[in-house]
């Protein structure tokens, strides 16, 4: 009876204490291992880019470092994910996907990040990197979009919606 409801809160309950394995018991206050911080920044990857995209050996590298630094801060790897997302959420708001110094959305938009979110749509979109001539041209785009909104908020998006409608036609 209620076999569901029991499974579901020991999945949540495993799941919450950072294991997936029944039984297995992970303690959030323990220091953070590189498996458990690579986990969290593919976890965070998925998320953000809604599981179309896995981060790059450059990207896990920094990421997870800087999972490391956000558990030791909290003192816990509970909801490590979480706060790796929020950090790659805001990165991503900035025009980057590392982390670095926060980047102000409302300041006028570089070359490398319009470059940067050029990169990032082709290879979600197409897997592969765009062209020198398709980088030229769609950095133009890229530019006059961050313009047009004021904003650089969400350029990678902004873009990949172009570049799809370019590609199919809708």
């Amino acid at each position: 009876e209620h076999l569901t409801e029991r499974l579901f809160s020991e999945l949540n309950k495993q799941v919450s204490s950072g294991s997936r394995i029944p039984g297995a018991t992970v303690n959030p206050t323990d220091k953070v291992t590189d498996a458990q911080a690579e986990k969290a920044v593919r976890d965070a990857f998925a998320q953000q880019f809604n599981g179309t995209r896995q981060p790059t050996a450059e990207e896990l590298k920094q990421w997870t470092a800087k999972a490391k630094e956000l558990a030791e801060r909290a003192g816990t790897t509970e909801f490590l994910a979480e706060r790796v997302f929020t950090q790659l959420n805001s990165a991503v708001q900035g025009g980057s996907t590392l982390p670095g110094p926060a980047v102000d959305p409302s300041a006028t938009v570089t070359t490398e990040q319009a470059e940067k979110a050029v990169k990032d749509a082709f290879m979600t979109l197409q897997r592969r990197a765009p062209t020198e001539n398709e980088l030229k041209e769609w950095t133009k785009v890229a530019k006059d979009l961050a313009t047009q909104a004021k904003s650089t908020e969400h350029l990678a998006e902004r873009v990949f919606s172009l570049l799809a409608k370019a590609a199919y036609g809708g």
